[in-house]
């Protein structure tokens, strides 16, 4: 079923529930590409409405790997092009292609739909040694590791990741892309003296980790005579284990992309003719299969299997005097039963109605007044006010207003903020981090008092404090960075009733669409897409395009009230240092005191 929004109690231990954080949080990662940008893949494309075309398809010189003739690079119908469908007609796209021996040619020259594909799998002689060794054994990476201590290394670690995905867009009633991708690789970092070395490499085979191992020690001895600061890494035990998901009952490669895009299809389609006055719509769906295995040069080997589904909708309803756009947004560690469990009353139906409702909504007022956040704004302040302030190298750095403030005061007694990666099924949850350490509950500020920062191996030595595992990668290609998980405000005991009570006169807000803040300067703004004012402690009239902003302290001084909802449903993508990582965002309803309103009047 899918995940229901907030209720007024607390769940017992939290039964936790599950957009993109625009700002310092990016949307997701990747693009088109070509076909030398990724490693050796093949590319096919169509774009609409110019010339159909594909791109490093054929099996010319452009596409073909090195060491691979033209006559032993062949495709299949099956590996370059599964069955798709136009959102519009249920055409069959692969009727539009002719397979030859020599690949793919178009026969015809516009359509009405669009879609991009693309596969690591290439039907090759010269590719089936490669494709064999897509699986790499723990002992391989423990023997790279032994190798790494013998050359003198003060420590080392090794991420082998092997992932494949699939995007999906739609838009106003046609398939705009359908994405696959698949990449396996290790990456390896290696501190010599006070100097860190990092390289990757796109293969599992023994002489290319063997090169990688190498040049990630060449980089740090070059690095060493010229580091200043002292490195100090956090003493933990060996680490050996397995973990994942549990309860997967359809995982991604097991479902057709023919299905996937006929069901996301029906789900867009269903949007666009239940009004009138909806003038555009958009699905995006993306889910991903990924393993990694992590192992080091202390004993720590573990491996971590993620399994991740997520689905957006967006509808803009439209009048002759205004565009209003709701949003539908689910994410889970789940397969894709997931989206077999949504229909268009559960869904989609929900945005159109949200949409247009938003037509005939006042402007909101201006000023500053009691404000009471849904869930989900709640979730937008603790992920982009607090969480960003906890990541204990922006701390560390003096890029945090929390800099220094440990054991300090910074909120009322009502404020409790949790960051937690142990949840079950929770979009931003993992068993052991790009480290190996273990995930856990990570507890950053307790009755308004600061208790811990997010930290990695690095950040927890030089705060003298446990690690718990917040050093992320966004795959081999990436060293690991502090960053946050499932972040969220702890349900207090009041029901959503009483804050409007308590706050008397004022504004309701929810529907986040988006957050910025400056961590360095305590500064934070967040949008959302619908509200309603209070009266006479009430709900009265609705609004529309509400923005409120503040300082992050000051807020958080200013929380007087917290109920006993929860919901974790904000699902996304959040940006750092050029990497994506999945992380999740909520809490209850909370009130604060006084918040700077923009809005009319």
């Amino acid at each position: 079923m899918r995940p229901r929004k907030a209720k007024e109690q607390a769940p017992p231990a939290y039964k936790r529930t599950h957009s993109p954080h625009p700002g310092r949080c990016g949307g997701n990662q990747g693009g088109a590409g070509s076909a030398r940008d990724r490693g050796r893949y093949a590319i096919a494309a169509v774009l609409h409405p110019v010339r159909i075309h594909t791109g490093g398809c054929r099996c010319g010189a452009a596409a073909r790997p090195p060491g691979v003739s033209g006559g032993k690079f062949r495709h299949t119908k099956n590996e370059i092009f599964p069955t798709l469908f136009s959102a519009q007609t249920g055409q069959d796209l692969n009727d539009i292609f002719d397979y030859s021996a020599r690949g793919p040619r178009p026969m015809q020259t516009h359509a009405g739909f669009a879609c991009i594909i693309r596969t690591n799998e290439i039907n090759s002689q010269a590719h089936g040694r490669e494709t064999a060794m897509k699986v790499i054994r723990e002992q391989q990476l423990e023997d790279l590791m032994a190798k790494a201590a013998g050359k003198g290394v003060r420590f080392a670690d090794v991420r082998a990741v092997r992932g494949a995905s699939t995007t999906v867009e739609v838009q106003d009633g046609r398939v705009e892309k359908v994405h696959a991708t698949a990449s396996h690789g290790i990456g390896i970092r290696v501190l010599v003296d006070n100097a860190w070395g990092f390289s990757s490499v796109n293969s599992f085979r023994e002489p290319d980790m063997a090169a990688c191992l190498a040049r990630a020690l060449d980089q740090a001895r070059a690095l060493a005579p010229h580091a200043r600061d002292i490195v100090e890494l956090a003493e933990t035990p060996p680490v050996r284990g397995h973990g994942g998901p549990r309860n997967i009952k359809k995982a991604p490669e097991t479902v057709p992309v023919q299905e996937k895009v006929a069901r996301l299809a029906a789900l867009e389609r269903a949007a666009r003719a239940a009004d009138t006055r909806i003038a555009t719509t958009s699905l995006q769906f993306g889910d991903s299969d990924t393993d990694m295995t992590v192992a080091n040069t202390r004993g720590t080997c573990v491996r971590n299997r993620s399994v991740r589904t997520r689905i957006a909708l967006s509808v803009v309803a439209a009048d002759q005097d205004s565009r209003q756009i709701a949003r539908e947004i689910i994410g889970q560690q789940s397969g894709f039963e997931m989206i077999e469990d949504l229909t268009p009353e559960n869904y989609s139906l929900q945005a159109v109605a949200r949409a247009v409702a938003l037509l005939s909504a006042d402007a909101p007022p201006s000023g500053a007044m009691p404000v009471v956040f849904d869930p989900d704004i709640t979730g937008l302040l603790a992920h982009e006010a607090f969480g960003h302030n906890s990541e204990a190298d922006l701390v560390r750095n003096g890029e945090s207003i929390i800099s220094g403030r440990m054991g300090d005061r910074v909120g009322s007694d009502l404020v409790n903020i949790t960051d937690d990666s142990t949840i079950p099924d929770a979009w931003g949850s993992y068993t052991y981090d790009g480290e190996g350490t273990p995930g856990a509950r990570r507890v950053l500020v307790e009755q308004g008092v600061v208790r811990n920062f997010l930290h990695s191996l690095e950040t927890a030595a030089h705060f003298k404090m446990a690690p718990m595992g917040s050093a992320r990668a966004q795959n081999h290609q990436y060293p690991p960075i502090v960053r946050m998980s499932n972040t969220f405000f702890e349900p207090g005991s009041s029901s959503f009733e009483d804050l409007l009570k308590q706050a008397g006169q004022g504004l309701y807000i929810k529907g986040a669409l988006g957050g910025y803040v400056a961590t360095e300067k305590g500064q934070f703004t967040c949008s959302a897409s619908e509200g309603w004012t209070i009266k006479n402690g009430v709900l009265d009239r609705p609004v529309r395009d509400v923005s409120v902003s503040g300082l992050v302290l000051e807020a958080l001084a200013n929380v007087i009230g917290v109920s006993n909802a929860f919901s974790l449903e904000m699902p996304g993508t959040c940006g750092k240092s050029g990497q994506g990582m999945p992380v999740n965002a909520g809490g209850p309803h909370i009130l604060l005191a006084s918040l700077v309103v923009g809005g009319s009047g």
